[in-house]
């Protein structure tokens, strides 16, 4: 039997979080949790929030 197991920050939306999603057999779950996948969706809801890098423009470094 495959299963699914997820990474933040991918190309995929599940749950409203972009995530990676990879389809697995159920025997190497572990393996990958082990790599840091997730083996449930809702776990990436649990995943500290990235914060956004400032966009820094000329008009921000010019001072006077």
């Amino acid at each position: 039997m495959d299963t699914a197991v997820y990474k933040p920050d991918g190309p995929c939306k599940v749950w409203g979080v972009m995530a990676h999603v990879k389809v697995v057999d159920h025997s190497e779950v572990g393996k990958h949790v082990k790599e840091g996948w997730l083996d449930h969706p809702s776990k990436l809801l649990e995943q500290p929030k990235r914060r956004k890098a400032k966009v820094v423009t000329d008009a921000d470094s010019n001072e006077g």
